[in-house]
């Protein structure tokens, strides 16, 4: 991506609270059908701004937890992709910039809902909408 930023330090976090966003840009050695962004890679970019939503929402988290202590607060909690489910509404043009953005949908126990789209920068188009659930591991792999 050519900027990341997650949104400013949130107090306590609501559904749907925009958790990050980026700007990027495909070049056209990812297409599938001639000048369109394969399918398989606007897939990919939402698996990893998902991630990086997941990431938001733990630090917000773990910076709100009293229950833990020291150390302890500071360790990331691992999770894997449990689903993602992508909607293509356009065709994403390659060269064309383009704004992915991530927002909570809720945490129950160990998983964390998201949902996101990615859109022309100026937000008038919408190429893409996805949905992800993060598992939070019990133990490290």
């Amino acid at each position: 991506p050519s900027s990341l930023i997650t949104t400013k330090e949130k107090e306590s976090l609501s559904s749907d609270d925009e958790i990050v966003y980026f700007d990027c840009q495909i070049g056209s050695q990812l297409t599938g059908h001639a000048g369109i962004v394969h399918g398989g890679i606007v897939s990919l970019l939402f698996d990893e701004a998902c991630g990086w939503g997941y990431e938001g929402v733990i630090n917000i988290i773990q910076a709100n937890s009293n229950s833990v202590s020291g150390s302890e607060s500071e360790k990331k909690i691992m999770a894997v992709t449990g689903n993602l489910n992508v909607n293509f509404r356009q065709p994403l043009q390659a060269g064309e910039r383009f704004r992915i953005r991530v927002y909570h949908t809720k945490t129950h126990g160990r998983k964390v809902a998201l949902r996101a789209s990615l859109e022309s920068v100026s937000g008038d188009v919408v190429y893409a909408d996805a949905t992800c659930l993060y598992i939070m591991l019990r133990s490290r792999l």
